[in-house]
Parts: C-alpha cells; structure tokens; sequence
C-alpha cells in the first residue's frame, strides 16, 4: 500500500492563518519603518543638495543658490514651501531669485511626496546661498542663521533638523521643533 505525503486542508489552513497573524503583527512596525526611511532619505538629499551647493560655490569662485520653488517662480518668496522642489543655480546678480535669462541652472528637484513636509525658519525661509569661499551668507551679507525641519504626520519627536553652522557646513539632527 502508498503512502502519500503532504499537507491535509486543514494543516494548511492552520498554517495560513498563524502566517496572517505575524503578519498583522509586523505591519505597524514596517509602516514605522518606512516612514522612517522616508525622513532619512529626504534629509539626506537635502544635505547632498547643501553640499553640492556650496562645493559649486566654491569650484565657480561665485555665489551659488539653493531655493524652494520652480523654475516657472523662479523661487519667488510667494512660493509655498520647500514641498514644492527646490532649484540650485549659479546667483549671477546676489538676489537669490532664479531669472533663467541671467543664471545657470544647475539642478532642480521635483515636489515632495504628500506624507512630507519641510518647515524653516530664519533666513533659510526662502534661500540658502554660498560664497565662492564656501561660506553661506545672504544677500545682504548676513549669516543664514536658522533650521530645516523634515517632518510627517507624527510631529517633533520623529522629525530631523538640519541646521547650517558659521562656516557653511550642514548637520542633521534627531527631533525637530518646528514641525
């Protein structure tokens, strides 16, 4: 007599079922993750967009500017946020506004997914700008002293700030007060 091998119903409609519970289980802490991914890899790209900024600045000897908005605002102060993308061009005449007759472009960024959010305060509201000696100042010559915070739906206790010191160089930091 054969004796057949496998799995009855009922074994594997045990075994689905334990495997949907872990799986319930799992989901919250894999949405964290993501989410958290998600922070890490815009504040991330924002401090390569920093960098490559002032490493522009400071390879074309001029100021070089990074600005939320489009090319079509040309980073007008009216414009939303920082959710909407942000241009870096060469600053030809030290306003920080993007005039496509006048300036270089040199990258663009498209807008933010819904779930994120980048608030500023301080001179960073609007533009970052960098000097051909790396160093960051605003039109005015002033220092840029202020925060990026990259935020979601979960508030300051999850955000990460990015802050920008004398000498231009970018820092993230964990939490954020301005979300």
């Amino acid at each position: 007599m054969e004796r057949n091998s496998g799995f009855t119903l009922n074994e594997l409609l045990i075994s689905l079922a334990i495997a949907a519970s872990l799986i319930a289980l799992a989901a919250p802490s894999f949405a964290t993750l993501l989410q958290n991914n998600r922070l890490i890899t815009l504040s991330n790209e924002i401090i390569a967009t920093l960098n490559y900024t002032r490493s522009e600045a400071i390879r074309r000897g001029q100021r070089v500017t990074l600005c939320k908005g489009t090319i079509e605002d040309g980073c007008d102060e009216s414009t939303q946020g920082w959710e909407q993308g942000w241009l870096v061009f060469v600053d030809q005449n030290n306003n920080g506004l993007y005039e496509d007759t006048e300036e270089t472009l040199l990258r663009t960024r498209h807008p933010l997914d819904e779930t994120l959010q980048i608030n500023a305060n301080g001179q960073l509201k609007y533009h970052i700008s960098f000097l051909g000696n790396g160093f960051s100042r605003t039109a005015s010559g002033a220092l840029p002293l202020g925060t990026l915070a990259i935020c979601d739906q979960r508030g300051n206790d999850e955000a990460r700030s990015i802050t920008i010191n004398r000498s231009g160089r970018a820092r993230v930091e964990p939490q954020a007060t301005l979300c």
